[in-house]
């Protein structure tokens, strides 16, 4: 399946996307926040290996879905006001 773009998508599926990526991220901040603690208990174990530095490299992926969600969550309040304006368009003159 190619994905679509996101003016593409329908309010409704872009809801569903949101959703979606709303569940990621927050399963992500919880395997983040793991990572971490597990990261600094074995830092302070064992000293500086290589579970000291995985959660900042897992990072960018993580800061990637934000931007996603963010893009997701505007589009489809775009398309949301868009489609409000065309039933509530006011005359072009008074």
């Amino acid at each position: 399946m190619i994905p679509k773009e996101l003016s593409e998508l329908s309010v409704d599926e872009l809801k569903t996307k949101e959703k979606g990526l709303k569940v990621v991220v927050g399963i992500y901040i919880g395997v983040l926040t793991f990572m971490s603690v597990c990261g600094a208990y074995l830092t302070f174990q064992q000293g500086f290996n290589v579970f000291t530095v995985l959660p900042v490299a897992f990072l960018p992926i993580f800061i990637g879905f934000l931007s996603n969600l963010k893009k997701v969550k505007m589009s489809w309040r775009r398309e949301a006001l868009d489609a409000k304006s065309k039933h509530f368009s006011l005359p072009d003159k008074f």
